[in-house]
């Protein structure tokens, strides 16, 4: 007996199921991944608050500078995305609060 595989009406059945479970999965995964976005960026917030408070507790009550909180240079045009600014590789480029917040 010769071997028996599937039919093209078998494999477009398939198909066509795992592109209706994709269409009816996908936007669950873009929720998902919205909302790790959010606790992400939240958790970030929370850090510089604390790291802020720290300060001001050191230093009688007074917030550092808003322009050089994070580079001592100021903090215009996204230095953070710049890999030549990078505070780790470079901490003399560092502001007030890199120092609480680098750990």
């Amino acid at each position: 007996m010769g071997k028996r595989g599937f039919t093209l009406i078998e494999l477009l059945v398939v198909i066509s199921i795992i592109a209706i479970l994709m269409a009816i999965l996908m936007p669950g995964l873009m929720r998902v991944k919205e909302q790790a976005r959010i606790i992400s960026c939240r958790s970030n917030l929370r850090q510089y608050a604390i790291a802020g408070r720290l300060y001001s507790h050191d230093f009688d009550g007074q917030f550092p500078h808003s322009f050089r909180w994070l580079y001592k240079a100021g903090g215009t045009n996204c230095n953070w995305h710049d890999p030549t600014k990078n505070l780790n590789e470079h901490p003399e480029l560092a502001g007030d609060l890199w120092s609480y917040l680098k750990g």
